[in-house]
């Protein structure tokens, strides 16, 4: 998940553009650049109230376990939490 934020942060600073970044990732995500042994990126990206964006995670082996992360756009640490089910269903 840490490499889908990155990508993202990279784009946006490029660009200055939401909707360019998010354009950007779901290109990355669509070609599997980032999945992972256990886990894969979903094409969820989210803004939330507080400005933050929101990414998924979820498992590729028939597990239940969705991850996200919350980051902010330029910079600043990440919430990661895993959670038995998608938190937004």
């Amino acid at each position: 998940m840490g490499s889908a934020r990155d990508s993202f942060r990279v784009e946006y600073a490029r660009t200055k553009s939401l909707a360019q970044a998010e354009s950007a990732l779901l290109e990355k995500i669509d070609s599997r650049a980032f999945d992972g042994r256990y886990f894969r990126i979903k094409e969820d990206i989210r803004r939330m109230p507080d400005g933050r964006i929101q990414l998924k995670a979820v498992a590729l082996e028939g597990k239940h376990e969705v991850g996200t992360i919350r980051f902010e756009l330029d910079r600043g640490p990440s919430e990661i939490e895993w959670h038995d089910r998608d938190p937004d269903d």
